[in-house]
């Protein structure tokens, strides 16, 4: 014999998805074939109450059929519950112009996916103003060579990265490259004791060319529009040393480029300026090490020497986020 008890693990509803002006929810119903069991259920139940007392008559029967019946659905709150509910919610969702989904087992309810302000990918363009310092050591013309001079210059540049958020902490990986006019350009000092005649007079060119960047990120959100970070990371800068030697009226020159790998730092905020994008200042200090260039012009002209480069940058930055 079948069983028609209901099943309580089926006392799921039918799930109506709402949508309105305002906002989504999830309404649960029970189903209409779980309300059908529970009628059925009533139905044996009081018919095998009326069989126990044993009925004389179809009338006496038929009226105490209907008494064990309405025995029983007092016994069964949850009939009630569901049935109202049912009601309730069918008339209300029927007024919205509503097209009912059954589903049978217990309601899921999903969260809406919101995306975090800061967890982005994102990329853009910089433009930076830096200033620093570029020290010298070593030999030229034979004769020892050392100097301190000031550097300064523009980087303008592209990059690309990601963050991550987690409530308010915000940590990121960004990768940068910059073309830059940072240079140097100044006479050599003379030989001491000077160079027996005829004089050999000589001034050096420096330039930063490109430098790349790959950084680590790490920040706090202020607001969901602004982010206060800091960042560290990987240098790399590619440059070039010449020297320009006069000897009595002739002139040559010769160079050396060189890889420099360095490290930098920085502090930084950023804004959003819309939806899809972010502005950003930067403070940051970058050190690119010693090198070391060795130059010969062939004519026994020769320099050999090292150079350390630093320099503070303040960069703006435009950048998408996608």
């Amino acid at each position: 014999m079948t069983d028609l008890t209901p099943d309580p693990s089926v006392r799921g509803a039918s799930v109506y998805s709402v949508a309105n002006t305002t906002a989504r929810r999830e309404l649960d119903l029970f189903s209409n074939t779980n309300l059908k069991k529970w009628a059925v259920f009533v139905k044996q139940e009081a018919t095998r109450k009326s069989t126990r007392t044993g009925a004389s008559s179809s009338a006496s029967g038929a009226q105490q059929f209907n008494q064990v019946s309405i025995e029983v659905l007092m016994r069964l709150p949850a009939f009630w519950v569901t049935l109202l509910y049912a009601v309730a919610v069918t008339e209300n969702a029927r007024s919205e112009g509503i097209t009912p989904v059954e589903t049978y087992g217990a309601p899921e309810v999903q969260e809406p996916f919101v995306r975090q302000p800061w967890d982005v990918y994102f990329g853009g363009i910089s433009l930076g103003a830096a200033d620093g310092a570029l020290s010298v050591s070593g030999t030229t013309l034979s004769s020892p060579y050392i100097d301190s001079d000031d550097v300064a210059g523009l980087l303008f540049g592209l990059h690309i990265g990601r963050f991550w958020q987690s409530q308010r902490r915000v940590f990121g990986a960004e990768l940068s490259y910059h073309l830059s006019n940072i240079d140097y350009s100044g006479a050599v000092a003379p030989p001491s004791p000077p160079s027996p005649p005829p004089t050999v007079e000589a001034s050096r060119n420096f330039d930063l060319d490109h430098l790349a960047e790959l950084r680590i990120l790490a920040g706090y959100e202020v607001h969901p529009r602004l982010l206060v970070y800091t960042s560290a990371g990987l240098a790399l800068g590619s440059t070039t040393t010449e020297f320009v030697f006069s000897t009595g009226g002739a002139v040559s020159q010769a160079s050396d480029n060189n890889t420099r790998i360095g490290w930098s730092a920085g502090l930084g905020i950023a804004t959003d300026v819309s939806r899809n994008s972010f502005i950003r200042g930067e403070v940051s200090y970058v050190d690119l090490g010693t090198a070391r260039y060795v130059v010969d012009d062939g004519l026994g002209n020769r320099a050999d020497i090292s150079q350390g480069l630093d320099f503070v940058r303040i960069t703006l930055g435009y950048s998408f986020k996608f």
